[in-house]
């Protein structure tokens, strides 16, 4: 079950990157901007999160509790309150 969210947080890591760049690259206005930004804080968290899941140690789970956290908190930045 640990490899198959694995591969499901890894695809949506690299889908989330994907997008990201196509809508960035598209940006003739802003909003697709800042939903390029939100995408890409995004695959930030999800790329935290599945380090944490791939981990065995605790030393190692505590090294990448830290990982998710940018990813939340330029997230909350972006979206409005």
């Amino acid at each position: 079950m640990k490899i198959l969210l694995s591969l499901y947080l890894v695809f949506a890591v690299i889908l989330a990157q994907f997008f990201a760049a196509y809508f960035f690259s598209k940006g003739r206005s802003s909003y697709r901007k800042a939903f390029s930004a939100m995408v890409l804080c995004v695959s930030i968290y999800l790329f935290g999160y599945l380090m944490i899941i791939n981990n065995n140690t605790l030393q190692e789970m505590i090294l990448w509790k830290s990982g998710p956290w940018p990813g939340k908190l330029f997230l909350k930045t972006i979206l409005p309150a």
